[in-house]
């Protein structure tokens, strides 16, 4: 589609009425002509006098996909694009395209995620570690640089044979080829610098984009990682041999994605018949959570704000300092509470003091590296921290269901990685 794309549309959308299609195998007659009519456009580049040679798809205009992320790319893929291709060899390189092309989409008049991103990846797993490990050395004995190279010269329209092999490769204005394919191992992440020699030897296997290597498992974690901080949506898989590469990805990682899957429904339902069960009940007005004094006697009803008095379940020492560490992390969270309440703003330092504290981690079993706390020591925890910030409360009660919903989940492999995950971690 070129220009405004305007031509393209109007072929789509306007050249065919929806009941111009006759198929009368008895008159021979496959279409009404009066139903079909002339599009006239004069644009910038293109003019069209004439009708669409066939007639439309059901949905008329079809789902347009762009490739290519340089800033002019950005701006037709904002208007037009339904999916995106992209490419890039770290999380750095594509974060900040895909966030300036959902600003292009917001520009012009669409919803940030009208838009989905799908990037390149080169995916080599094995049963182990060291069974993908093993591919990738043995590819790697197949490759020939020099023409990995000549295929990014002809991307770019740079001649990088007349380069030195350790010369450090900068971003240029190019007279011809593909900017975004330079921008992507020069501009878009100014500290990781290129060099010829390292460009041939990566994009003999990866291409453009990124090679994960590792036991399913591994790579599962790592396709969620570049989800959750670049934006982007899904992978447009590469290979390195096929049909191997794809077999691979069917019988080891699409399992385990599945079971990634499989969790999350799990803990959505739950969710939902909770939420059900809650519209059922009778309306109760909630009781507002107001300060206590430093001395008040919580409903725990075994530790004060001032007293330094444990659970019984305070079995290990980290359990215990971090129970031993609340009282000073309520007062520090108290500061200017009330101020906030008025400004109605949201307690972010609170929340940042949280984390650091580690009590996020309170509910996870200590075998399996959280604090190994009791139901009661996590109520304990909310009541005291919402006693001195009323909007902490929501938050804390929120984050200890979803830690819950985690222990309660059948053990397996992905169980235990999540698990791994959320220690230390909060809302």
């Amino acid at each position: 589609m070129s220009g405004s794309g305007q031509e393209a549309r109007k072929l789509w959308e306007s050249s065919w009425e929806d009941g111009a299609p006759v198929r009368d195998t008895a008159t021979g007659v496959f279409v009404d002509p009066s139903k079909v009519h002339l599009v006239d456009h004069e644009g910038r580049y293109f003019k069209v006098h004439g009708i669409h040679m066939t007639e439309p798809s059901p949905q008329r205009t079809p789902v347009l996909f762009q490739a290519g992320s340089s800033a002019r790319g950005q701006r037709f893929a904002g208007r037009h694009a339904e999916g995106i291709y992209l490419s890039g060899p770290s999380k750095k390189v594509l974060t900040p395209v895909v966030s300036a092309t959902r600003a292009e989409a917001v520009k012009a008049g669409r919803a940030a995620h009208d838009i989905r991103f799908y990037t390149m990846a080169t995916i080599i797993t094995g049963r182990t570690s060291r069974e993908a490990r093993d591919k990738y050395e043995d590819y790697r004995r197949y490759v020939t640089p020099e023409a990995a190279l000549a295929m990014f010269s002809g991307w770019t329209g740079i001649d990088f044979s007349s380069w030195d092999p350790d010369e450090p490769i900068r971003y240029m204005q190019l007279d011809a080829g593909t900017s975004s394919a330079l921008e992507g191992f020069t501009r878009l992440d100014p500290e990781r610098v290129w060099t010829v020699r390292e460009l041939a030897l990566h994009n003999a296997i990866g291409g453009r984009g990124p090679v994960f290597i590792g036991a399913p498992g591994e790579v599962a974690d790592a396709l969620e990682e570049w989800v959750d901080e670049t934006g982007i949506d899904g992978f447009n898989l590469s290979y390195a041999v096929t049909p191997e590469a794809y077999e691979d990805f069917a019988d080891l990682i699409v399992p385990e994605l599945q079971e990634q899957r499989t969790l999350q429904d799990a803990l959505r339902a739950r969710h939902a018949a909770r939420k059900a069960r809650r519209r059922q009940q009778p309306a109760q007005r909630p009781t507002p959570w107001r300060r206590l004094p430093p001395c008040a006697v919580l409903p725990s009803g075994t530790l004060t704000m001032s007293s330094t008095t444990l659970h019984a379940s305070a079995s290990t020492s980290r359990l215990r300092d971090a129970l031993a560490a609340l009282p000073a992390l309520a007062e520090e969270i108290g500061v200017d509470a009330a101020q906030r309440e008025v400004r109605r703003e949201l307690p972010f330092a609170a929340f940042d003091a949280f984390r650091r504290s580690g009590l996020g981690a309170l509910r996870i079993p200590a075998e399996r590296g959280g604090l190994g706390g009791s139901l009661e020591d996590a109520i304990h925890v909310v009541t005291t921290l919402a006693a001195a910030e009323s909007n902490v409360a929501h938050a804390l009660r929120v984050h200890f269901d979803v830690v819950e919903s985690m222990r309660l989940a059948p053990r397996t492999p992905f169980h235990d990685r999540q698990i791994r995950r959320f220690v230390g971690r909060t809302f």
